[in-house]
């Protein structure tokens, strides 16, 4: 079973790799050249946000991937964290990497630490209704960025059925400092999901195709500005995301 899971997570490591970001990325790194992006609470574990140029891991990123990364892997014993491609062709082969750290950790601990086996890697992603290991880090940035909303401001919400319950917190904080000057705005091609239904006032339901809605809300910035030119950099400031193993 566990050299099936390994393959089948190098399996999804490449695909993710040659995936390219959508409309809808190119549309928030738009959004983020024009200083109108304060930041993006992402389910995603592709990594497709930093592909396109949105900083996922310093203290101050403005992406928060909320379920991790496919691409970072961290042991099941000490929780320190390595990137998926320096170990690429162990998961292919149908092995978890074993954690280095642990080993230093014990003995720098000396007897203190009983012996315990060292801890394997596995990906450094939250499962459905898990604990994230950086929910407090989360909760920290979420409520700097709620506590004074600028006017003027709205909360997208797209392309997500919101059954995650910290989702359905995040969004619940917001109403509870409800401030008239911004806006949430879900979009999403079917209905209104109940939960949001409850939120007082309801947000604003854009019932339309996610990536069709983030060429219009470009068309609408370069409208309004002197934008042309941004749009065409986008591939440019694209990170070159190609791991150092030969997936072609």
């Amino acid at each position: 079973m566990w050299e099936a899971h390994c393959k089948y997570i190098a399996h999804m490591a490449k695909q993710a790799v040659a995936s390219k970001p959508t409309p809808f990325h190119k549309m928030l790194l738009v959004l983020k050249h024009c200083d109108r992006l304060q930041r993006v609470y992402s389910q995603n574990i592709d990594g497709l946000e930093e592909k396109a140029g949105l900083e996922c891991d310093s203290e101050n990123r403005i992406c928060i991937l909320l379920h991790g990364s496919l691409f970072k892997l961290r042991c099941d014993a000490c929780s320190t964290t390595y990137m998926l491609e320096h170990y690429f062709p162990i998961l292919q082969a149908g092995q978890f990497p074993l954690c280095t750290s642990c080993p230093e950790q014990r003995s720098t601990a000396g007897m203190v630490l009983r012996k315990r086996a060292t801890g394997r890697l596995r990906p450094a992603i939250t499962l459905f209704n898990g604990i994230s290991p950086e929910g407090v880090e989360i909760a920290s940035l979420w409520e700097r960025d709620t506590v004074d909303i600028p006017g003027q401001h709205v909360v997208i919400v797209a392309g997500t059925s919101l059954r995650i319950i910290g989702i359905q917190q995040l969004l619940k904080s917001l109403t509870r400092r409800h401030n008239p000057n911004f806006q949430i705005i879900y979009v999403d091609t079917g209905s209104l999901p109940p939960f949001l239904n409850l939120l007082k006032p309801v947000p604003l339901h854009i019932q339309s195709d996610c990536q069709l809605f983030a060429q219009s809300v470009i068309q609408r910035i370069e409208a309004g500005s002197s934008m042309n030119s941004k749009a065409e950099e986008y591939g440019a400031a694209r990170k070159d995301f190609r791991p150092i193993w030969d997936w072609s």
